[in-house]
């Protein structure tokens, strides 16, 4: 079974800190997860972070983690050296 986390709208400083509480509950189940980032319009180095330590978590439990997101959010990731 695959969880799926949503994010809409902005990603930022001022927003992570619900974005990381609910990005641990869904590594906490123990299933592969799939963060939907399509939504998403802006994003900022703040949120980058947390996905990046996301999928570091992800990985280190044996989770799979997959990013849908808009082409702006992967460029984006891509300018500052991130692949989600």
């Amino acid at each position: 079974m695959v969880r799926q986390v949503l994010f809409k709208e902005t990603l930022s400083i001022c927003t992570i800190g619900n974005m990381a509480s609910e990005l641990i509950s869904a590594l906490h189940c123990g299933e592969d997860v799939t963060i939907d980032l399509s939504g998403v319009d802006r994003m900022d180095s703040a949120a980058l972070q947390v996905l990046v330590a996301a999928a570091k978590e992800a990985d280190s439990k044996g989770i799979r983690l997959k990013f849908t997101l808009p082409d702006t959010l992967k460029t984006y990731a891509s300018s500052v050296g991130v692949e989600l």
